[in-house]
């Protein structure tokens, strides 16, 4: 489920009037291009000015910051407002901090010797272009040192990890979202990791780059690279030449063995693609072709010529629970009209009490809690495990396990069932997290690599993302670090994966008695999905105008989302979107 309505923009142009804090516009002049959804975009070209002779302090860290919307000749204009000291340490790639715009920026003199930057901070972009939302409230304030070069004031010191401060309509048009992908452990798939680089020229060098990098610490353990530790891009640029994009690695590449090769192969293929005009990528290593199964392939042109392919999300059918039956949906269908039979016709009868459902991607397994019961069917068979305090919605993943959470008096536990054996008992997931919130809910992600967790403490819940951590054969040995997400979502109602890096969430009843929808990408800009009400679920899957989100109200009906309008296209007591 992708950021939609991302405007195209043929032409920036930055007014550099420096008069002190009132010359910040709310946002930079721009000839607005037509919209664009996914589609390459038109390079963004931005007009910035030197500094002006005797300009203040303020002026001077103020210019700076409008300076730093252009990139051209590696940052040139924006570091003319630096001693030559600062000019020489100063990395642009530090970290992009984005505000409000208008109010939500100031500049100030603090003393003669140091100017403070003021920002309501929506968001933070870390060197390795991943991002993270701010919460509402938060306000970053960033002190420079000046001093006077030639007597003209000079930024001297710039605080550690501030790269570049930009507003949001500004960030919106000068980067884009990009994916970098990982391997999972035992599968041969490729996982999504949104990234925002610069748009513009030297968008297959910039991915190049992100993708020689290594898996997130949060993920480690749980998704890996083919790319060697030590290896680095030997050329700053990646040539696109009649489609083929050539990649120049370092020696340390060779090292590495021939699945580990296949792996960086696929990651470089599925990541590259998305630059204009790359249809094929040719890996080099010390100055030779990098060897791979793509036998007499000079290049690789499809992840699954190395017989990788992308986490797929896809949903074939829906079910719906319907008194004592499950009916399989069509989700392209407006009013979810009932698939054919053939397709799904193992469906089994599954009792009214049974709330909450999951089901394989396979249908072979549908979970069900009833009251304290976790009940299973598995090919044929029901099985029941009753179990002390209450359970949550299950949920299952492609290894062929089921995971709930058990809440008891004082804390809450992450529990997974081996539906291969029907003699085999709840276990508890092991983590090492550093916090007092219990956890409330999870929910496995497609691919089963990550999970969705929603902790709890006091009154106030959290949404975070952790890595599953299994061994050589699938099963799940432990829950990984934290990641947050959806700073702002502070009560849950529920929540779901829409596909392989996105997510949607319902939040719990307010004052007035309406419940606010959100979906966001991993990494992305949340997005307001409007509010229903009387609501006790959510659902999702992947939909090409990406309104693929229902949501099931308490009194049994399933509403659908078209545009900004929610209606009724079904009735049921349960959504269950297989493989979830």
């Amino acid at each position: 489920m992708r950021m939609r309505n991302r405007a195209g923009t043929a032409l920036l142009v930055v007014s550099m009037g420096l008069a002190g804090c009132g010359a910040f516009p709310e946002e930079s002049a721009v000839e607005q291009g037509p919209a664009l959804d996914d589609s390459p975009r038109q390079d963004v070209s931005v007009e910035v000015d030197p500094p002006q002779p005797d300009a203040s302090a303020e002026e001077v860290v103020a210019g700076f910051l409008r300076a730093g919307l252009s990139n051209e000749g590696g940052y040139q204009v924006a570091r003319k407002y630096l001693t030559g000291q600062a000019a020489a340490q100063w990395d642009p790639t530090d970290g992009v901090v984005v505000h409000a715009g208008g109010d939500g920026l100031g500049v100030v003199e603090v003393s003669g010797g140091s100017v403070r930057i003021d920002t309501q901070t929506l968001g933070r972009v870390d060197p390795s272009g991943r991002l993270d939302p701010a919460r509402a409230e938060d306000n970053d304030s960033f002190t420079l040192e000046v001093e006077r070069v030639d007597g003209q004031w000079r930024i001297a010191r710039i605080p550690e990890g501030l790269g570049v401060v930009v507003s949001q309509a500004d960030f919106q048009r000068l980067y884009r979202d990009v994916d970098v992908h990982w391997g999972t452990v035992g599968r041969r798939q490729l996982v999504p990791d949104k990234r925002w680089v610069r748009d513009g020229e030297g968008l297959a060098s910039a991915l190049a780059r992100l993708q020689t990098a290594q898996v997130p610490e949060e993920l480690d353990g749980v998704l890996q690279t083919g790319v060697h530790p030590s290896t680095w891009l030997e050329t700053a640029t990646v040539p696109v030449v009649d489609g083929v994009a050539t990649v120049r690695l370092s020696r340390a590449m060779t090292e590495q063995d021939a699945a580990r090769r296949d792996l960086a192969a696929a990651q470089f293929m599925a990541t590259l693609r998305q630059a204009p005009g790359v249809d094929a990528v040719s890996l080099e290593a010390d100055g030779r072709p990098l060897e791979t199964s793509a036998t007499g392939a000079e290049h690789v042109t499809s992840p699954r010529a190395v017989d990788y392919s992308l986490a797929d999300a896809e949903v074939p059918h829906l079910l719906l629970h319907q008194r004592q039956s499950l009916v399989a949906v069509d989700p392209r269908s407006t009013e979810l009209e009932e698939a054919p039979t053939s397709a799904t016709s193992d469906l089994p009868p599954i009792p009214a009490s049974w709330e909450r459902l999951a089901a394989s991607r396979s249908l072979d397994v549908v979970a069900g809690v009833d009251q304290r019961q976790l009940a299973i069917w598995n090919r044929g068979v029901i099985t029941t495990r009753t179990l002390d305090g209450a359970l949550a919605t299950p949920s299952t993943d492609p290894f062929g396990f089921v995971w709930t959470v058990r809440a008891y008096q004082g804390g809450g536990e992450v529990l997974l069932l081996d539906t291969a054996d029907p003699m085999a008992e709840p276990q508890v997931v092991e983590h090492d997290w550093d916090t007092a919130a219990e956890v409330a809910e999870v929910r496995l992600s497609p691919e089963g690599a990550r999970a969705l967790v929603v902790l709890r403490e006091g009154d106030t819940e959290r949404i975070a993302l952790a890595g599953v951590e299994r061994s050589a054969d699938g099963t799940p040995r432990r829950l990984g670090s934290l990641r947050a997400l959806l700073p702002d979502v502070q009560a849950v109602e529920d929540l779901a994966w829409a596909d392989a890096d996105s997510l949607v969430v319902l939040g719990a009843p307010r004052q007035d008695g309406t419940q606010q929808v959100w979906s966001t990408d991993i990494g992305g800009w949340p997005q307001d999905e409007g509010t229903v009400d009387h609501a006790a679920a959510i659902a999702a899957y992947p939909e090409e105008r990406g309104d693929g989100i229902l949501v099931r109200t308490r009194g049994g009906r399933v509403l659908s989302k078209a545009g900004a309008s929610w209606f009724v296209a079904n009735v049921a007591s349960d959504v269950v979107v297989p493989g979830r």
